[in-house]
């Protein structure tokens, strides 16, 4: 069973192992991970006082 946001990506994007899908999804990761890491030095920089 697929979910809709699996239907709506499959649709929009392309289904999974095409390039445009591969591609998206490194991008995402990507994006994901630099959040993940802005997050972590924030909270790294609360906790030492450098950030209010």
């Amino acid at each position: 069973m697929t979910s809709p946001y699996n239907t709506f990506l499959d649709t929009v994007i392309g289904k999974k192992g095409t390039a445009a899908r591969n591609d998206f999804e490194a991008r995402l990761k990507a994006e994901i991970d630099a959040y993940q890491i802005g997050e972590a030095i924030k909270q790294t920089r609360q906790q030492q006082n450098l950030t209010t």
